[in-house]
């Protein structure tokens, strides 16, 4: 096993100590949502295509971008922030 799955490993299990997986925790998908949030970087060819389908399939859906870098931790300001919201 590599460090990085390692690493994973070990923040699951804290994770799973905290309770933060338990079945009672979990809340159900809406069956037609309303509102998305999407968390990603905002010219990227991913973007559009998500943006696409999304317009073709249900055109009155609300979509929040949260855009998102690619250095580590600029990133992870930059998404706990509109998460926030």
């Amino acid at each position: 096993m590599g460090a990085l799955q390692a690493a994973f490993e070990k923040l699951k299990q804290k994770l799973a100590a905290e309770g933060l997986f338990a079945p009672e925790r979990k809340r159900p998908l809406p069956r037609c949502p309303q509102r998305i949030g999407l968390v990603t970087s905002p010219t990227g060819a991913a973007i559009r295509d998500v943006l696409h389908v999304i317009q073709r399939r249900n055109p009155a859906l609300e979509v929040i971008l949260a855009p998102a870098g690619c250095k580590a931790r600029a990133r992870r300001r930059k998404l706990l922030k509109p998460l926030k919201r």
